[in-house]
């Protein structure tokens, strides 16, 4: 009889534990590494490109704007345009013959100073409706 007591609470501990063991852990999360190189994880990435930027004359003698990027955190304009889509248009009508630069800044890292800007400059001709006439 003290056999089969010993038995059944040894199986009744298994019982209990065996359960247990089987319980996956989840696994440890590893930040990623940044070793002052274009890479994160050993993995590179890839800088912002800008598939397109130009400028074309409208029928009103006003410009388009016309931009295409890829892979890039935040894209913008100068000439108090600023920040725009990654792909878009804007119609512009400068009083002068105005130089127009996109900017496109992409994460080159896991730093928030590890960043990188890819420019690409187009110059728009004054609008004709916009020079000045003289008598």
């Amino acid at each position: 009889m003290k056999r089969f007591v010993v038995l059944s609470l040894s199986l009744l501990v298994l019982a209990i534990l065996i359960p247990g063991c089987a319980t996956a852990q989840p696994a440890a999360v590893q930040s990623p590494v940044n070793n002052g190189s274009n890479s994160i994880d050993g993995a590179t990435r890839a800088p912002a490109v800008i598939t397109y930027f130009s400028s074309t004359l409208n029928s009103d003698n006003s410009s388009t704007l016309s931009w295409n990027v890829t892979g890039a955190d935040m894209v913008s304009i100068d000439q108090s345009i600023g920040i725009v889509n990654a792909s878009g248009t804007k119609v512009v009508s400068p009083a002068t013959s105005t130089l127009y630069t996109l900017s496109a800044t992409y994460a080159k890292g896991n730093s928030t100073n590890d960043i990188g800007t890819v420019t690409k400059s187009v110059t728009v001709q004054a609008s004709v409706s916009n020079t000045p006439f003289v008598k």
